[in-house]
Parts: structure tokens; C-alpha cells; sequence
């Protein structure tokens, strides 16, 4: 379900959660991600957005310590990426084995575990922490189902809980609203919306501009570079947009406001065209 970290790297007062730094990223020579610097304050809402192929997918993996950068560095807290037990990283729904023989109480356990340590046995306690975790998104009743027979949107409810049972303070989500209904992806920001007060960071990234312009406190726009990072308002601009989308772009008004529509697909990103 997702990567077993079983190295904890400590926290450095006072750094940032995410400090990325001449950050390049390529694939068999092709370039994913070319010389990224920026710093994510803590407990920010992050909308990353930007073209099919630009680099969203990547950036979130080398966060989470899955892929190693090709130049450049990221920290998180002050030290590198790789085992720490504070980052939750949901992959997009495509990229998980839903036929893997899991119940929900055992996904959610899987961030407890993390904390743990990989080769300790969950104590009462642990089971306590999970359950509490299910109750906060509302799938404690669900606890013994397995997790391939829920819904998209109770899926990511899940991982969300993982999130919380692990104690994560930096949480990675792939295009989580991604083929979800208006009631389920309203019901999964609600849930990220309750994080603020534990100060956790999160990043998703989105194809939704709309909904980065109206619900994240900062957007960061890629195309491979990173072209705007900032308030929605600043990274949204037309100037920035037409940078990263080019021809793909288009903008269309109704009474709500202007919407702004791109050509681009929805699924897959970089590594899966590169390698």
C-alpha cells in the first residue's frame, strides 16, 4: 500500500518542513524537474499544479523519499528525506494493488508501524490509536472491510486515517479528488481542513486550478521549472498560466467568475513516460 520507512532521521529546530534546493530530476536524460528552490512554511495548504508531464508526481515522490534526486537536495526539518516517519504519501488511486488481501484497520495500522519500527508488534495501544484515527474520517465501521470493495472516496478517507495514526507532520497526496464525486471530494477536504490545527503540512497535487484558486492557502505552478509560488491570486496569474500551458489554455466566464479549462490528460505523469 505504501513504502515501509523503518530509519528515522531526526528534526533540526526551527527548519522548515520542506526546504527544496537546486532540486533537478531526470528520467533515461530527459528532464523532469530542473533546478527547483523554494520553501514550504509550516502547516500550508499547497496546491501543485501545472500540465499532464510537469513534474507534480516526481516532486511529491522525492519529498517522500521515494526517488532521489539527480542534483540538488530536499530536507525535511533539517535533514534529508529518507526515513522520516513524519511524511504520509498517498499515491494516486491507480498506482495501488486494490486487490491486495488488507482490511481497513490494517491499512490504518500500517502508519502506526512506521512509528513503531518495522520489526515491533502493535501494542493495545496501537489498536486504540487506529481506531480513534477511523473514527476522525468517519470509517470505523468499516474497520474489517476489505479496502479493494470501498469507494474512491472512502479509500482516500483510509489513507487519510493512516496519516493520522502515524502522527505525520508533512502529508503527500496524488490527485486525491481525482474521478471522486462533489460529496466525496467536498467530504476529503473538509477531513484536510481539520489538519490545520495540528499544524501538518500538505501538499496535493491537482489538475483542478479552480479548485487551487479556492480552497489552498499557496499554489505551486510547474512546468518541469517552477514558474509561480505564492498566494493563489499571485501564482494564478494569467502571465504564469499562459507560461505553463501555453496553447492548452483556455479561459472560459460565467456568473461564478472566470474558470480556466486545459487540454492536457489527467492521468499518469513523467515517470511513467521517462522510466
Amino acid at each position: 500500500m505504501a513504502a515501509l520507512i523503518s530509519r528515522f532521521s531526526p528534526h533540526e529546530s526551527g527548519a522548515p518542513p520542506i526546504l527544496i534546493d537546486s532540486l533537478t530530476v531526470r528520467f533515461n536524460g530527459t528532464l523532469a524537474l530542473d533546478n527547483l528552490e523554494l520553501e514550504i512554511p509550516p502547516g500550508a495548504r499547497v496546491a501543485v499544479v501545472g500540465p499532464n508531464g510537469a513534474g507534480k508526481t516526481t516532486l511529491l515522490k522525492v519529498i517522500a523519499g521515494v526517488l532521489s534526486p539527480s542534483e540538488g537536495k530536499v530536507s525535511i526539518f533539517g535533514a534529508g528525506p529518507h526515513g522520516h516517519v513524519c511524511i504520509a504519501y498517498v499515491p494516486q488511486r491507480s498506482q495501488v494493488d486494490w486487490t491486495f488481501p488488507v482490511t481497513v484497520q490494517e491499512v490504518v495500522m500500517m502508519g502506526r508501524i512506521r512509528k513503531l519500527g518495522a520489526f515491533r508488534w502493535p501494542h493495545r495501544s496501537d489498536w486504540e490509536i487506529v481506531s480513534h484515527a477511523l473514527e476522525q474520517v468517519a470509517m470505523l465501521d468499516y474497520r474489517d472491510h476489505p479496502i479493494g470493495e470501498l469507494s474512491g472516496g472512502q479509500q482516500q478517507r483510509v489513507f487519510l486515517a493512516q496519516a493520522l495514526a502515524q502522527e505525520a507532520e508533512i502529508v503527500l497526496l496524488d490527485e486525491p479528488l481525482s474521478g471522486l464525486d462533489l460529496p466525496s471530494q467536498e467530504a476529503i477536504l473538509k477531513l484536510l481542513e481539520g489538519l490545520r490545527p495540528l499544524g501538518i503540512t500538505v501538499l496535493i497535487a491537482t489538475h483542478d486550478l479552480k479548485l487551487a484558486a479556492e480552497r489552498f492557502d499557496l499554489v505551486m505552478l510547474l512546468n518541469r521549472r517552477l514558474l509561480a509560488f505564492g498566494k493563489p491570486k499571485q501564482a494564478l496569474s494569467q502571465e504564469a498560466l499562459l507560461a505553463a500551458y501555453g496553447g492548452h489554455l483556455h479561459v472560459v466566464v460565467d456568473e461564478s467568475g472566470p474558470i480556466l479549462l486545459t487540454d492536457t490528460c489527467c492521468d499518469g505523469d513523467e515517470e511513467e513516460k521517462h522510466g
